[in-house]
Formats: structure tokens, sequence, C-alpha cells
């Protein structure tokens, strides 16, 4: 019963979140609430990412890298840069 409600639940959010202008309105909001945006995109970010040891990851932050502890193969590479183009 509780796999049938949260189906039924994810189903009518993704109706709602189409009926009010699915994507294009969303990235609206989001460039008119940067803080509120990044609140939420932080939560979906998992909090353990595995891996196994033959591939390697890559795990690309940008922002401040004042104190980084790596390990000793790792390379840490500057972020591109970017433009930023107002979402209208």
């Amino acid at each position: 019963m509780a796999n049938k409600l949260t189906s039924t639940f994810c189903e009518a959010v993704l109706l709602a979140y189409e009926n009010i202008g699915g994507h294009e309105a969303f990235s609206k909001w989001a460039g008119e609430n940067p803080t509120d945006f990044y609140k939420i995109a932080a939560r979906l970010i998992p909090a353990e990412i595995k891996s196994s040891k033959t591939e390697p990851l890559t795990v690309i932050v940008y922002g401040s890298c004042e104190e980084i502890d790596h390990a000793d193969d790792a390379v840490i590479e500057p972020p591109p840069a970017q433009e930023h183009t107002p979402v209208s």
C-alpha cells in the first residue's frame, strides 16, 4: 500500500508540475530565487557516493576550495570559465 501511495503521489506532483509550467516555469523561478533553488538542489545530492576501485570517480565542485583533504593521486582542476545566462 505504501509503494502505491508513494507512486500515486509522485504522479500527482508531476502532473501539478506540468500544469504550472513545467521546466520553463521552474527555471524562471530558480533564476528569481537562487537561494531557495540551491537549498532544494542540495537535498538531492546523495550523501554517499559509491565507486568501484577500477572505475575513476570524477567529482566537480564549484565554489571555494580553500582547504581540501584529498587522496594523494587525486587531480584537482579549477572549474572552467562559465558565462552566466539569465533565465528569461
